[in-house]
């Protein structure tokens, strides 16, 4: 997998009180459960832009002056750090959907899959920190088992 993705449509910005002129930006090796936490999945443009926005390290003002193309097609570029292993990565402990850990939630479960899962095991006694951490690819499977404890199979 390629490491720099160049931009169609190279853009400047202030950084630290220095101009910098943005040609190309990073790929990262691995997405992570704390990334993927942020992104909104369910609206494919603003997803992109984010992923691009938190993958790059660009600030706010610098990821406004990015281009909708170069954010499609660098989240394109990350497409295989997002297929999911056969096997979750880690062990899901026993969840049950009882009202309590309902409430604490506070994600959309179809808007928000991830950032669902991710606060279904932390209030379920998992650290926050040790989710995060977690390679997205690992983790997915477990979205799906939890998606399907909250409401059932295949919806």
């Amino acid at each position: 997998m390629k490491t720099i993705y160049t931009l169609k449509a190279p853009f400047k910005s202030r950084r630290d009180g220095v101009d910098v002129e943005f040609t190309e930006l990073p790929l990262p090796t691995v997405l992570t459960v704390g990334m993927m936490r942020k992104v909104p999945m369910g609206n494919t443009l603003l997803a992109a832009h984010v992923l691009t926005e938190l993958c790059a390290g660009l600030n706010q003002f610098e990821a406004a002056k990015l281009t909708t193309p170069d954010a499609l097609d660098y989240a394109n570029e990350l497409q295989p750090l997002m297929v999911p292993f056969e096997e979750a990565g880690f062990k899901v402990p026993p969840i049950k959907p009882v009202r309590a850990l309902i409430a604490k939630i506070t994600a959309d479960i179809n808007a928000q899959r991830v950032e669902f899962a991710a606060q279904v095991l932390q209030h379920s006694g998992m650290p926050r920190e040790e989710i995060d951490a977690l390679d997205f690819r690992a983790f997915e499977p477990a979205v799906a088992g939890i998606t399907e404890i909250f409401v059932g199979p295949n919806r």
